[in-house]
C-alpha cells in the first residue's frame, strides 16, 4: 500500500485475511461490549427523548449491516 501498487486481487486478499483471523466477529464482539458500557452509563440519566435517541444510536451502530 505504501508504494501505491494495488492490484485487482487486493480486496479479495484483504477479505481472506479478515476471515482467517476472525477480525469481523472480534470487532462485533468489541462493539457489543462497548455498547453495553455506553448503555450502562446512560442508565444514570432519566428517560428522555435525547436518552432514547442515544440508545437507538448505540443499537444502530452495532446492528447495522456490515
Amino acid at each position: 500500500m505504501e508504494k501505491l501498487e494495488q492490484t485487482d486481487d487486493d480486496l479479495q486478499q484483504a477479505l481472506a485475511l479478515l476471515q482467517k483471523h476472525n477480525a469481523l466477529a472480534d470487532t462485533l464482539d468489541r462493539a457489543r461490549h462497548y455498547g453495553a458500557m455506553a448503555r450502562d452509563a446512560l442508565g444514570l440519566f432519566a428517560d428522555s427523548p435525547v436518552k432514547r435517541a442515544m440508545l437507538e444510536a448505540i443499537d444502530f451502530a452495532i446492528e447495522r449491516a456490515h
